[in-house]
């Protein structure tokens, strides 16, 4: 089909459902002096070339900014030597029955059995913040020793720590590994 003896027609919807208008083939209609759209004859000009019923200018939509949901690249995991593991979701109380200060907010309450009694009640806190995962003793009566790439560090009671993935946090008898 050769375009130029077969123009397009106007067509006035598209097989979408939409509203669309296609050159005809015909000449584009000329501009007269007073600055006027002119079809050429006696023929008025199309609805959408009209200025009478041309639409109000449309202000444009703000673009919409797409940012990336704030979570974790990768959740912090503690791995308890019986085996059990909690996802990190904020602070916590580790101890053989960890319980809060009044008025401290905590998400994590960790029970750990104990039957040797070398852990306190509520021997261990850890959190999150922009840094990572970090850790404190809780005054605890045998403390707590934090073992990084062999090498082990007492902590002091209530100094936060920072604790890499791969670190593991030794309570009394029993300890804990960080993953990430």
């Amino acid at each position: 089909m050769d375009p130029m003896r077969n123009p397009p027609s106007l067509s006035s919807r598209s097989r979408f459902g939409g509203v669309f208008a296609r050159w005809s083939g015909r000449k584009k209609p000329a501009q007269r002096e007073d600055g006027q759209l002119s079809s050429g004859g006696s023929t008025p000009l199309p609805p959408w070339l009209d200025d009478e019923n041309a639409a109000e200018p449309m202000a444009v939509p703000p673009p919409i900014v797409v940012t990336r949901w704030d979570r974790p690249e990768r959740q912090w995991h503690l791995a308890f030597d019986d085996g059990s593991v909690i996802a990190v979701a904020g602070a916590g109380l580790i101890g053989r029955a960890p319980s809060p200060l009044p008025g401290e907010k905590v998400i994590h309450l960790v029970a750990i059995d104990d039957d040797t009694f070398s852990m306190s009640k509520t021997h261990l806190e850890f959190g999150l913040d922009d840094a990572g995962l970090w850790v404190r003793d809780r005054a605890s009566t045998n403390g707590s020793v934090v073992e990084t790439t062999g090498r082990l560090a007492r902590l002091m009671p209530g100094v936060r720590v920072r604790t890499p993935p791969g670190a593991t946090i030794h309570m009394g008898a029993r300890r804990f590994g960080v993953q990430r």
